[in-house]
């Protein structure tokens, strides 16, 4: 209500909060946040919002936004429906956008990139080459998986099409489709913040875009007088369609799930660059930023992370009651969701303990004819792998014995989307009526499927040792008990302090598990933080700034150093200004009194040092071809570019001890 009412104080003030959805796990919180992405995407059309972003959901990790882009294009296509059958409404179908990393989606169609062979190549491809890397298998309007990958060279398209229903899923995967149709919704991993500095194109999802070409779709900045299909097109300039002002183009929403897992390095990134992505709003549409919700079944002390990630007063839902045990909302009761049951060997690794655990359930299951499956989480790759040897054993002697045959399958942090997305899909189908030998009976996974995956059949969760905190070991045996009573069984280290510990007290600590949840440890005014951040958040910008009419930016943007130079020379007195008041505004929070002003001006203080004194220096010196490539910090590419890997090897020194007690020289090997 605020963006359409914005001189109402009372509407307004509701974009100062951030909200917390802070339910247990299990509790619904997909539920409620896919309601309130619906209610902003119908209420959008109503108020005249006939196109561009209306929600941008967001996650920390790659894993939790695979199950959620299922569920989030299952509700679109009904919402589809209602838009164009009840609301008569016109403008843009409402679409979904897949917005993640390049080394899983492609970031630009035309170029050869990890598995991508450049669009060109794709289009000689035989069909099917490209079933692997599909996003989803199962139709949501036939719910068949029937879902292939096609190749639509006229329109620069990858499309999801269902070969049962014949039906193309109104999904873009590629970050350049999105840019050229602007999804209603957007999913994808918080990582994609930095984009704001890489891809000038992210300026459309504050502004809305410049020109619509009939074949290619919306672009802001050209290349070489084309649309983003660049060579592609064969359009001219005068067959581009002038966009006007787009009805407040900022989405209405941003929600946040896992806030927790916003941390460390993680979070004081992305506190900076949410920052800047308000003040990128503040200067574009209506001049009012998005809504920011944030959702997490494990948070303490929300109120500190909220400050410090957004900049703006924090507040939960619901709030607690007068009873610990009661509020408005819920009530706890007596009902059994989850038996735990701790065990620690003396004499064997967990690893091998873990594994000989789940092939005896799982032998007893089949012996009971049961229809659960079970899932091991473990906490490192090498103590899956161990437990996936037992099971293949476990499958062998079945085979052996002619029993049905035990599907598993092996989830890592390494596996492609499409590898993360099928076990996930064939669980949440399969029924009774599944032949046993059919069904995937058993997962063996990292610490990638502890958040986020909400399977009903995954009822049995064996641990090899106990997570690093209070908040993973909820979040990972919530994987079972979702709606049937689930079996938690956690291995131990005997030579663990902690683990040996928690074994001993283990009814005490579980009695008050969701009171030792710790405080997510996050600081945006991490000394080395802004030197990170600062360049990316320049560069974003200078993008915004390359649409005000009064500069007179260039309409091929400013990603060559070509382009920029001339510019800036020219507007210099004009920009450097405008840069210094966006950049304190970027790190400064965005309500007064949300944060200590000491601090807030601390940081104020080093970020306007280390751009004039520093990085405007380096900049103005154009001597490399990109702008991402004029600072002395390089611009972060992820959330997650941080350190350099650094290689090692026993070469040379200690090369004749190794010969020595192996009998065999050592391998050379480099960084």
């Amino acid at each position: 209500m605020a963006r359409e009412h914005i001189d109402d104080p009372l509407f307004r003030q509701e974009l100062d909060f951030a909200d917390v959805l802070w339910v247990p796990t299990g509790g619904g919180k997909t539920e409620a946040y896919l309601g309130l992405i619906v209610t902003a995407l119908l209420y959008d059309r109503m108020r005249g919002k006939t196109k561009g972003v209306t929600a941008w959901l967001k996650f920390p990790l790659r894993m939790l936004s695979v199950q959620q882009l299922s569920r989030v294009l299952r509700v679109l296509v009904e919402a589809e429906r209602i838009r164009r059958e009840d609301l008569h409404s016109a403008g843009d179908p409402f679409e979904l956008g897949y917005l993640v990393g390049g080394n899983n989606t492609p970031n630009n169609l035309t170029w050869p990139r990890e598995w991508w062979p450049g669009f060109e190549a794709a289009v000689d491809e035989e069909s099917g080459s490209f079933h692997e890397r599909r996003l989803l298998a199962e139709c949501p309007f036939c719910n068949e998986e029937e879902v292939s990958i096609h190749i639509d060279g006229q329109h620069r398209r990858l499309r999801h099409t269902c070969g049962a229903c014949g039906e193309a899923l109104p999904l873009h995967m590629s970050d350049e489709e999105i840019f050229r149709f602007m999804p209603s919704v957007l999913v994808g991993t918080v990582d994609k913040l930095p984009g704001l500095a890489w891809f000038g194109e992210f300026v459309q999802f504050s502004h809305g875009a410049r020109w619509r070409c009939p074949d290619h779709g919306y672009f802001t900045f050209t290349m070489a007088g084309r649309c983003l299909a660049g060579g592609s097109c064969r359009r001219t300039p005068s067959d581009f369609e002038l966009q006007q002002p787009w009805h407040d183009p900022v989405p209405a929403l941003i929600i946040q799930d896992e806030m927790h897992l916003l941390k460390e390095e993680l979070g004081t990134f992305d506190a900076h660059y949410e920052g800047a992505l308000a003040e990128l709003q503040t200067n574009a549409g209506i001049g009012l930023p998005s809504k920011i919700l944030a959702a997490s079944a494990t948070i303490e002390q929300y109120q500190d992370q909220l400050r410090q990630a957004y900049g703006r007063n924090p507040r939960s839902f619901p709030t607690p009651g007068f009873e610990r045990t009661k509020s408005f909302y819920s009530q706890e009761t007596d009902d059994t969701r989850r038996v735990y049951l701790g065990v620690m060997p003396h004499y064997r690794r967990k690893a091998d303990v873990a594994g000989m655990i789940q092939r005896h359930l799982l032998s007893h299951i089949s012996t009971l004819q049961d229809t659960m499956a079970s899932s091991s989480a473990v906490n490192s790759k090498i103590h899956g792998d161990q437990i996936a040897d037992d099971l293949r054993e476990l499958a062998q002697s079945f085979v052996d014995h002619d029993q049905d045959h035990l599907a598993m399958r092996v989830l890592t942090g390494d596996v492609r989307v499409a590898e993360l997305a099928e076990p996930i899909g064939r669980i949440e189908k399969d029924t009774l009526d599944t032949p046993r030998s059919d069904r995937i009976r058993a997962l063996v996974g990292t610490s990638v499927v502890s958040h986020g995956v909400d399977l009903e059949r995954l009822n049995m969760l064996v641990m090899a040792g106990l997570p690093p905190t209070v908040a993973d070991y909820i979040q990972a045996s919530s994987r079972s008990g979702r709606n049937h009573v689930g079996l938690v069984v956690t291995v131990f280290d005997a030579f663990s302090r902690r683990e040996r510990s928690t074994f001993v007290n283990f009814t005490s600590f579980h009695q008050f598990l969701d009171r030792m949840v710790a405080p997510v440890p996050v600081n945006k005014y991490a000394y080395f933080g802004a030197e990170r951040t600062l360049p990316g958040i320049v560069v974003a910008h200078l993008w915004d700034l390359a649409l005000d009419p009064d500069l007179e930016g260039p309409v091929e943007g400013i990603k060559q150093t070509r382009r920029l130079s001339p510019w800036w020379q020219a507007h210099a007195n004009q920009l450097q200004p405008r840069i210094r008041e966006r950049l304190e505004r970027s790190y400064r929070a965005s309500v007064n009194g949300v944060n200590d002003r000491v601090l807030e001006d601390e940081l104020i203080e080093r970020v306007l040092h280390r751009w004039e004194e520093h990085e405007l220096h380096s900049m103005v010196r154009f001597n490399h071809d990109r702008i991402t490539e004029l600072f002395m910090s390089r611009v972060l590419t992820s959330f997650r570019d941080v350190d350099e890997a650094v290689g090692f090897s026993a070469m040379p020194k200690t090369a004749d001890a190794f010969e020595q007690l192996t009998g065999s020289p050592p391998e050379q090997s480099g960084p």
